[in-house]
């Protein structure tokens, strides 16, 4: 019980802020607003730099078929974007 009031107590002094626009109530990083708002990114993908294709296609993108990368592979899970950028607070 005494952890639930210090818990409490801190909260109230420092509430827990949505990392994209910084409104409190974000007990996960974001807000609810915030969070509906993210893009995730699925379907067919580049196989090795992660682009999205806008229809399915096995392989690599163009670019990296021209000039490979120097990596294997790489994968974004969310659309780079608003909400997705740097916090709107810096």
């Amino acid at each position: 019980m005494g952890l639930q009031w210090k818990s409490g107590l801190l909260n109230l002094v420092f509430p827990t802020l949505c990392i994209a626009c910084r409104e409190p109530g974000a007990s996960s990083g974001f807000c609810a607003s915030c969070w509906s708002a993210i893009q995730f990114l699925d379907g067919p993908l580049c196989g090795r730099c992660g682009i999205p294709f806008d229809v399915p296609l096995d392989g690599e993108c163009a670019v990296c078929l021209s000039h490979p990368p120097s990596f294997d592979k790489a994968r974004a899970i969310l659309r780079y974007d608003d909400i997705s950028r740097a916090p709107s607070w810096r």
